[in-house]
């Protein structure tokens, strides 16, 4: 754990207990034994503070700023032993298209499969596909807590371990920092918490749901799908993510997400397709995880 990471709700330094271990360690190292054998995490070790990171230089909405969660040192400590575990784990249960966040895996696998079959759809003419790039509103804030607890027991993950994730995130309270000052608290309905160790693993177990239904390739809140153009097909997906997004909380962004369509397909059946998904059709389906998936010669048009 690094020693000098902002502040959390305890106002100490990961460093303070680093120099001090060796009066404090077994006092630690007990507590959160019973933390896992059902001790509930006091609430004030389980409160945040919410630090709004600007994403562009001149923010003047809320969807310009990312939350970034402070979380208190004893709690940290807690779910990073959760972490290292699914750490271990993951790599034997999560399906191979998921590549973020999986020990052995990377996702430049997910970049060159994508370029790779773009480029096979722009080369040859008679064939009909189409590639979709989804892009997930709000990911980490949107997925519900009962989709969490469900995805935990489909996996397959030990009772003990998951009391512990989902009272830690439901018995949470929340303060935002403004100019320094953290504002009244209050108590999140759904969402992960964007610094916490265990908000990657906890995603990329929910994304699971969709990658066992469609074979995609999957990292983070970006995906790229791809199928047959026609309608048979186009209803079984468009059934699939609606359906998973009514079982996870999860929504389309549709104005970020593009449909990309090989030469073989027909502009009725593009026409028809497009009324299916309301998704914006596109000729360059642009950047996949930063990488241009338009596979020529990189130029600065294509940047």
């Amino acid at each position: 754990m690094a020693p000098l990471k902002a502040l959390g709700s305890d106002g100490f330094h990961a460093l303070f207990f680093q120099k001090h271990w060796d009066i404090l360690g077994e006092v630690v190292c007990d507590w959160v034994r019973k933390v896992f054998e059902g001790n509930p995490i006091d609430p004030e070790l389980n409160n945040t503070l919410v630090v709004l990171i600007p994403k562009v230089q001149n923010p003047d909405t809320f969807g310009q700023f990312r939350p970034i969660s402070l979380c208190s040192v004893l709690y940290k400590l807690t779910v990073k032993v959760i972490a290292n575990w699914f750490k271990y784990i993951f790599p034997k249960i999560i399906v191979h298209e998921q590549a973020g966040f999986i020990t052995g895996r990377s996702i430049t696998d997910n970049i060159i499969l994508a370029q790779e079959v773009i480029h096979t759809m722009r080369s040859q003419k008679n064939k009909k596909w189409m590639a979709i790039k989804i892009d997930l509103e709000k990911a980490y804030d949107r997925v519900s807590w009962e989709f969490i607890e469900a995805s935990l027991r489909a996996a397959g993950i030990p009772n003990y371990i998951n009391n512990v994730i989902t009272s830690s995130t439901s018995n949470s309270a929340m303060q935002v920092m403004w100019n320094g000052v953290p504002l009244s608290k209050f108590r999140p309905i759904r969402g992960v918490r964007q610094g916490c160790p265990l908000f990657p693993y906890i995603f990329v177990l929910c994304m699971e749901w969709l990658g066992h239904l469609i074979k995609s390739a999957i990292s983070k809140d970006n995906l790229v799908i791809f199928s047959k153009a026609d309608i048979g097909h186009c209803g079984v997906l468009k059934t699939i993510l609606d359906d998973f997004c009514a079982m996870s909380g999860h929504k389309i962004n549709v104005r970020k997400t593009k449909i990309f369509f090989s030469k073989g397909v027909d502009d009725n059946m593009v026409n028809s397709i497009s009324i299916i998904f309301e998704f914006q059709r596109v000729h360059n389906l642009g950047h996949y995880l930063g990488v241009p998936l338009f596979h020529q010669n990189v130029t600065s048009s294509t940047l």
